[in-house]
């Protein structure tokens, strides 16, 4: 399992520790290779919505049929709540994607590799596998009709999200030419979602996968065990066959405005300091954080993955912890809800990220989420999650105010640079 994901998720496994303390300057013998801007990109939407009461994250990492994903704690409570706050996709970027008879709105996800569309018909389940009306998984517009350039015979689609006790979607395979960010891609394998359970936003009608072949999720048959994986190219790595340079990247905002996703390149319009991070897939060295009282704390860190689609950084409990106790006033866990809240005026320490031997600081107002509210208190969650086991994620509160480049050559790299637009 492991090897399958260290080949997969874009060389993003990286080498990061975490700082929380006032930024300093810092000087770097070299920068990494100029990046061109691109005119393939496309901007992004992003889309704020509330869950179902009781329902589980639908954009957190994928438990790839043996991941036990929890949240929240060393708290059992806290470790197995179903709700799991919610907060880690209470955010999504979308974007158009152009297939078969219509143009969607799909979730863009770093963490996962298929390309789906929930299908006309789409039979709606809750997390026991009960018939539910299908208005209860709140997709966008279904995709009409079957797949314009072929079924897959004996081969069929299924994902598990979370824990095993989340979102899960089951399908089929076939082709459709697809056109992302003024690309058509033809022939592009692709799913349509027939039944599962799933908490969407009423806009979005599935994901666009970013990730690499190891990742998919077909298979011969009616099991889905190991031994009948079948792996094919996704849209990424079919993209690259089409001669456009090996690279993708992503400029996250707070604004939907300025986010962007460019294939090839760097979106022009997202302007950086040059001052690039680069990092292979390798181990973290750690983590540093400094308390209120002005001291600086440090830990060693596991394995962290980049996702795109995840609200959160997701990161070991007494990691979560200690940074979570450097918020003024001190961010207070609900295990009720399965994370941190603080006052939504409170002071966030200054989180930074070691990559490379360069330190990227993340702004402080990406970590406290206004739009994720206490149901009782009012309070807004804090950026910092926790889970009891890999994998560890840097999430849209890492990303955002970035230029995150994906370079999928025979490089494997993760590159990132702060904007200055």
């Amino acid at each position: 399992m492991a090897r399958s994901l260290m080949h997969c998720l874009l060389g993003s496994l990286i080498a990061a520790g975490l700082a929380l303390a006032a930024p300093v300057e810092e000087h770097h013998e070299k920068r990494a290779p100029q990046i061109a801007s691109i005119s393939n990109t496309l901007p992004l939407r992003k889309e704020s919505y509330q869950q179902k009461e009781g329902s589980s994250p639908s954009s957190v990492f994928r438990n790839h049929r043996a991941l036990n994903f929890n949240i929240a704690a060393d708290d059992p409570e806290a470790a197995h709540n179903g709700k799991a706050l919610a907060a880690r996709n209470q955010i999504a970027y979308i974007t158009d994607v152009k297939a078969g008879p219509g143009t969607y709105q799909l979730i863009i996800d770093t963490g996962s590799s298929d390309t789906w569309f929930v299908k006309k018909g789409f039979q709606c389940r809750n997390y026991r596998k009960q018939p539910i009306p299908l208005e209860q998984c709140m997709f966008g517009p279904e995709f009409q009709g079957d797949f314009p350039g072929g079924k897959i015979a004996g081969q069929r689609f299924s994902i598990a999200y979370g824990d095993g006790n989340g979102p899960y979607l089951q399908g089929e395979m076939g082709y459709s030419d697809m056109t992302v960010s003024g690309m058509t891609v033809p022939k592009q394998q692709i799913a349509l979602a027939t039944t599962g359970a799933w908490d969407g936003d009423g806009v979005t009608s599935g994901i666009l996968g970013l990730g690499l072949p190891a990742l998919t999720e077909a298979f011969n048959g009616t099991s889905d065990n190991a031994a009948n994986l079948v792996t094919y190219d996704p849209f990424v790595t079919t993209v690259v066959k089409q001669d456009v340079p090996p690279i993708f990247s992503l400029a996250l905002a707070r604004e939907s405005n300025r986010s962007f996703l460019s294939f090839g390149g760097v979106p022009p319009e997202a302007k950086t300091d040059g001052n690039w991070a680069t990092t292979k897939i390798l181990k973290p060295d750690g983590f540093v954080w400094n308390t209120p009282s002005g001291t600086n704390q440090t830990a060693r860190s596991p394995m962290i993955i980049v996702d795109s689609g995840t609200t959160l950084n997701l990161l070991p409990y007494q990691i979560a912890q200690a940074i979570n106790n450097a918020f003024v006033p001190r961010a207070a866990l609900d295990s009720q809800m399965g994370g941190w809240f603080v006052p939504c005026d409170a002071k966030a320490p200054d989180l930074g990220v070691t990559i490379g031997g360069k330190t990227i600081w993340t702004n402080p107002s990406n970590m406290i989420l206004p739009q994720v509210r206490h149901p009782i208190t009012g309070e807004c969650a804090t950026g910092i999650g926790a889970t009891n086991g890999f994998p560890y994620i840097l999430g849209d509160t890492f990303m955002q105010e970035l230029v995150s480049v994906f370079d999928i050559s025979d490089k494997m790299e993760l590159r990132f640079a702060k904007r200055t637009d």
